[in-house]
């Protein structure tokens, strides 16, 4: 899917601000699979809510490199390195609207949950846990969808591939992404409701036309089919024959 490598990049390489992302539960870490950082050996306690915010210099925006080396073993750090931080929250959720001094109500208001992160309004909100429910994509307790955004877009990238799930069923998650998006914007700024219903059949919709879109054109020479030769009208001869007349 022509999408699917910017996709992987911008989860590869960003972390935003790491306001939305604890340190040692979360999967974060780009390795082959996302997977929560490894502790340096001389780390004990691991402060369950410490955030990747706290290994960003506030004054740079970069990574305090020193600080990284004291916590986390050495091939992490140069994993971590080449995240880039971003000063600011990309996705507008209530949440990090907050965290950028442009509003003051972190809820969800679509569910009324206290904060409305990226994960929440992608995954969890009631509408888009639904719509995931009636999607192709299995529900896997503990596995997806979870409460770690980085553990999710990890599952649709790669797990899906050993769900045994053709290319149309998994390449449909962008748009089911987006219309879960576009469902709540109408509920916030004009509202209206969409059902989950509605919202996997517009995904599904768009999917297929733009893959429909994108297949190659086929050469009509190529798939033009060989035809017998036209057959001649049946005549038959009929009478003596001449036994003088040559063979």
């Amino acid at each position: 899917m022509a999408a699917k490598p910017f996709l992987k990049m911008g989860l590869r390489k960003t972390i935003g601000s790491g306001l939305n992302t604890r340190v040692w539960s979360e999967s974060w870490i780009p390795d082959l699979r996302a997977r929560p950082p490894r502790a340096a050996p001389q780390i004990g306690f691991r402060d369950p809510g410490i955030l990747v915010y706290s290994f960003i210099r506030q004054d740079t925006k970069q990574w305090d490199v020193p600080l990284l080396r004291e916590f986390f073993q050495p091939e992490d750090v140069s994993l971590i390195l080449g995240l880039r931080p971003s000063r600011t929250c990309c996705v507008a959720t209530c949440q990090n609207l907050t965290y950028r001094h442009m509003g003051s109500d972190k809820r969800c208001l679509r569910c009324g949950d206290p904060e409305e992160s990226i994960n929440h309004l992608l995954f969890l909100c009631p509408p888009a846990l639904q719509v995931w429910a009636l999607s192709d994509f299995p529900s896997l307790p503990g596995v997806f969808p979870s409460t770690s955004i980085y553990q999710n877009m990890s599952f649709l990238f790669w797990k899906t591939k050993e769900q045994d799930m053709t290319d149309p069923q998994k390449d449909v998650y962008p748009w089911i992404l987006w219309f879960i998006w576009k469902a709540r914007n109408e509920k916030i700024f004009n509202g209206k409701e969409s059902s989950p219903e509605d919202t996997l059949i517009h995904a599904k919709v768009e999917a297929e036309s733009w893959r429909l879109a994108n297949q190659p054109e086929d050469d009509d020479d190529a798939h033009v089919e060989a035809l017998p030769p036209p057959s001649g009208p049946d005549i038959t001869i009929r009478g003596t024959a001449d036994p003088d007349m040559p063979d």
